[in-house]
């Protein structure tokens, strides 16, 4: 027979491992350190594509992830449209925009979801678009953006 403290630390044992495996990826997420500058959580199955320094994407076949330090990202089918859905948050301590759109086109992602941080804490802007097959995709994309990390390279948030 178990005595009563040994199940609680054994239920204990338990929950902490479930915690961490959480932490740890447990819901399909891992953690991409895209330059010296930042990391984030992105699924597990996105394939890293980095780019000329100040930029990279991450792509499977529902989604793509592009961002761009100091610059702006084009996609020519956001040009002129309006956003359905605008949200204020903060990433590591710096005050982002999120716009949502629903896209036209042969891409395969409709949906569309911009972050733009103007200044990351080195006079730099960043700017993340993802491109989701489904709106679905418009609350993973805000997962990702919430979990953005800046690094030592970056320092403190401005102000």
């Amino acid at each position: 027979m178990m005595r009563p403290v040994l199940s609680r630390c054994l239920c204990a044992g338990v929950l902490g491992l479930a915690v961490m495996l959480a932490a740890c990826g447990g819901d399909g997420m891992r953690e991409v350190r895209v330059d010296d500058r930042m990391r984030m959580s992105v699924p597990e199955d996105l394939e890293h594509e980095p780019g000329n320094g100040d930029s990279g994407r991450l792509v499977n076949g529902e989604l793509e992830v592009a961002y761009e330090f100091g610059g702006m990202l084009d996609d020519p089918a956001l040009q002129g449209q309006q956003p359905y859905q605008v949200a204020f948050f903060t990433a590591d301590e710096r005050d982002a925009t999120a716009e949502f759109f629903e896209v036209e086109g042969g891409t395969g992602r409709p949906y569309a979801v911009v972050m733009r941080i103007d200044d990351i804490g080195t006079g730099e802007s960043l700017m993340v678009l993802v491109r989701a097959a489904d709106e679905d995709g418009t609350d993973i994309a805000l997962d990702i953006f919430r979990s953005i990390e800046f690094l030592e390279a970056v320092g403190d948030p401005p102000g």
